[in-house]
């Protein structure tokens, strides 16, 4: 690639300030050094380059199509990033006939590669049901044993999202079971070293989602002392913990409260999300329907799956049902309010997962006492949820990325004309959204949430796709397809 559109490319990728598939509470600082890592191992593989290039190849076009010829016309013009993906996956095939399970970094630079082509497969535009994604290598790599550094383990992390995101309007699953059951046990870490200016080491290496004590104890491979012997300060000072807390501002205290009471919230909220895949599994796009063994089959696993929902309902952290004015009785206002806002964006996310398995499974019936509770949680929670104030006209406020699809869900089941509307505003909204690539580190109160470049990519096309979705619904008194109406529409399916 010419170094000009390379440069171009990199200083494009420079200005997403939202992590990919807009991962929820990873912080500014840990998706930046996460950048970092990516263009630093793009100019020491090749293969890391021709991944992170066709990614951002596709990221740069413009998505604001709305019609069937702009998404032809951008379907065309696809040419260059479908070039560099094929020769990303062909490195890929490449490097791995090598003896790269021995070489710590190059297993790096493999899921740094696969995490990739991940992200192209579920932003990419999809006309047949084409998977371009290399699942076999994918599982080859992810499954493989030895120690990962510290990016490598966010990456891990963040695939649970990308699989999840991939089965919205019937796309197919990324990851296999085997996969997907390494992934699952990563789950994000809200580290302290994201609220203070203390700087990670790039290659802490270990087997466990998080770094420990027990870690200290194990022996580092020849490659992690490539840069300096045993008894040398360089090779031993990552090692040690440091005494220092870095935090020089009420903000950053006020924050790493925040992240501590967040982490067993999150990891609630990560482990609803998995359903997502579980549901989808039950569509007519994922398996044969609507025969009598068929249903029979769909109705027995889905129930089950409600059961677990439920489950997992109970075993939510007591600290979610507290509202902003009790809450505020033990923390600051400002964490207390922003603690409520999230909490309230993990709960929809949480209920709209009722609302989505009554629309696969009872797909001719009118919803249950389940569903239509879940409808009334949801628009609640929504109402509450974390997101930017627009100011001008009131207290607007633009919805979390992270509710792009719940707000398409709520939006096609729900029975309120005016709700429905208010859901079309909100996915349209955040594809106007004006993207913000600075960051306002002043100030004493936790820091407001802008909306930033790469955030909301498809919410337009998603507003026109609800809308058409509800017209639809309303004159034939029945569900609609939106895969298939996706397809009418823009002439490919894509998603939220």
């Amino acid at each position: 690639m010419k170094s000009q559109r390379s440069n171009f490319l990199l200083s494009y990728f420079r200005k997403i300030t939202q992590p990919p598939a807009s991962i929820l509470i990873t912080g500014v600082r840990k998706w930046r050094r996460l950048q970092k890592h990516f263009t630093k191992l793009s100019h020491q593989h090749r293969v890391v380059a021709s991944a992170l290039f066709a990614i951002i190849e596709l990221l740069a076009k413009d998505d604001q199509s709305v019609s069937r010829a702009d998404t032809i016309d951008s379907l065309k013009s696809m040419g260059p990033a479908l070039k560099l993906h094929e020769a990303a996956r062909k490195e890929v095939e490449v490097m791995m006939s090598k003896e790269w399970q021995r070489a710590s970094s190059a297993r790096d630079a493999l899921l740094a590669s696969i995490f990739l082509l991940a992200w192209f497969e579920v932003v990419r535009d999809q006309i047949h049901d084409q998977k371009l994604f290399p699942g076999q290598l994918a599982e080859e790599i992810i499954t493989s044993s030895g120690p990962w550094n510290r990016y490598s383990r966010q990456l891990l992390q963040w695939f649970n999202t990308l699989d999840s995101k991939a089965s919205h309007l019937g796309g197919q699953h990324l990851l296999s079971q085997r996969a997907l059951q390494v992934v699952s046990e990563h789950h994000t870490q809200i580290n302290a070293n994201d609220s203070s200016d203390e700087k990670p080491s790039d290659d802490e290496r270990t087997n466990n989602p998080v770094f420990t004590p027990q870690d200290q104890n194990s022996s580092p491979s020849a490659t992690d002392l490539s840069s300096g012997s045993p008894q040398s300060p360089t090779a031993t000072s990552s090692l040690v913990p440091s005494t220092s807390n870095g935090l020089r501002s009420l903000r950053q205290m006020k924050t790493v409260l925040l992240n501590t009471v967040l982490q067993p919230a999150l990891d609630w909220y990560q482990s609803t999300q998995a359903y997502c895949r579980h549901i989808s599994s039950h569509d007519r796009h994922h398996r044969s329907r609507f025969t009598v063994k068929d249903e029979y089959e769909v109705v027995i696993a889905c129930k089950q799956l409600e059961l677990s929902l439920l489950h997992l309902w109970r075993q939510r952290p007591q600290i979610i049902r507290l509202s902003s004015t009790q809450l505020r009785e033990i923390v600051c206002a400002d964490v207390a309010s922003r603690l409520e806002a999230i909490f309230s964006l993990y709960m929809a996310s949480f209920w709209v997962l009722f609302v989505y398995l009554h629309r696969v499974v009872w797909w001719h019936l009118p919803h249950s006492e389940t569903a239509g509770h879940a409808l009334q949680e949801t628009w609640r929670h929504l109402q509450r949820s974390f997101g930017e104030v627009v100011e001008g006209g009131g207290e607007k406020k633009v919805v979390h990325p992270a509710l792009l699809w719940p707000l398409f869900m709520f939006g096609s089941e729900c029975e309120d004309a005016e709700r429905r509307k208010w859901a079309v505003e909100q996915l349209l909204a955040l594809g106007n959204a004006s993207a913000v690539v600075g960051y306002d580190e002043e100030g004493e109160s936790l820091p407001p949430f802008r909306l930033s470049l790469g955030a909301t990519r498809n919410a337009k096309r998603a507003a026109v796709l609800l809308e058409e979705l509800i017209e639809r619904q309303s004159a034939r008194k029945c569900r609609v397809d939106d895969k298939e109406l996706s397809m009418e529409l823009f002439g490919c399916h894509f998603s939220i």
